[in-house]
């Protein structure tokens, strides 16, 4: 088979997992299932992706990848509390494009042992890099000086479990609201949470993105009612 017709094949198998998954849920397709779907034998699926965990690998792989760029920005010079809440606007973004990981995240922890330790590799990567960009946030004068490093941990962690958890949130208690809503809802959760420790250099950027989040929200509005 021609290279460039392996590469197609094997990414219209990974997109259409994708699809699947995200609708139904990770733990509710198998190989057979996604295999009959495409209309093809099991074999034409597996030569790509021997086992679902293959598949697993390739979806996690490719939201670290989306991800890699923005956590890596928490480390520049001159980072503000305004680019570090927008940035985690395309961090939720990347989240639900591959959604059906954050949801069956319990599952695949417990099924899959490569999934777990690679997921503790990139937990504490995450974590370092939150705790960077929220240090740099009180040598800036963003944070109040009395900010302690007990509550930057605390921080770290509230920033983290937002982060990881708005989707299963989200999938119980705004299953009807549009995602752009809720995404802009744990934002400005996530703001709220950063504000009070802020300075009123820092509260300043808070306020602005704030802001920016509802003029969003306006803009949705005016564009769903034409």
């Amino acid at each position: 088979m021609k290279e460039g017709k392996k590469n197609s094949t094997r990414e219209m198998i990974f997109v259409r997992a994708l699809e699947l998954f995200n609708k139904k849920g990770i733990e509710y397709i198998g190989i057979r299932e996604l295999a009959d779907d495409l209309d093809l034998h099991v074999g034409n699926v597996t030569y790509y992706f021997p086992r679902k965990e293959n598949l697993v690998e390739e979806i996690s792989l490719r939201l670290r990848k989306a991800n890699e760029h923005t956590f890596n920005a928490f480390g520049k010079a001159n980072l503000t509390l305004f680019d570090f809440l927008e940035s985690h606007k395309r961090v939720f973004q990347n989240q639900y494009q591959y959604r059906c990981l954050p949801l069956s995240f319990v599952q695949l922890l417990r099924n899959y042992p490569n999934f777990y330790r690679r997921y503790k590799l990139t937990e504490q990567e995450r974590w370092n890099s939150l705790r960077s960009a929220i240090l740099s946030f009180r040598q800036s004068g963003q944070l109040a000086t009395s900010v302690t490093d007990e509550e930057i941990g605390d921080l770290v962690s509230l920033c983290s479990f937002i982060s990881r958890l708005w989707l299963s949130e989200a999938s119980v208690s705004f299953r009807e609201k549009k995602i752009e809503w809720i995404i802009a809802h744990y934002l400005a959760l996530l703001a709220r949470v950063v504000e009070p420790h802020t300075s009123s250099k820092g509260k300043k950027e808070v306020v602005r993105f704030l802001a920016t989040l509802r003029q969003d929200e306006e803009r949705q509005k005016k564009s769903g009612a034409k």
